[in-house]
């Protein structure tokens, strides 16, 4: 599993871990924005830690 879905799933975006899991690129540049917009991404994690 990715490490973006894993994130997406604890925060319960499923949404975004669904995006993440169907595996394409446009949709993956489409949910990083998204789940970056919402602190889900692992620089804006170790950002706030």
């Amino acid at each position: 599993m990715l490490h973006s879905q894993r994130i997406a799933e604890r925060f319960g975006d499923i949404e975004i871990s669904r995006i993440i899991a169907s595996g394409h690129k446009r949709a993956y540049q489409t949910a990083l924005p998204a789940a970056r917009a919402k602190g889900l991404s692992r620089r804006d994690r170790r950002a706030r830690e």
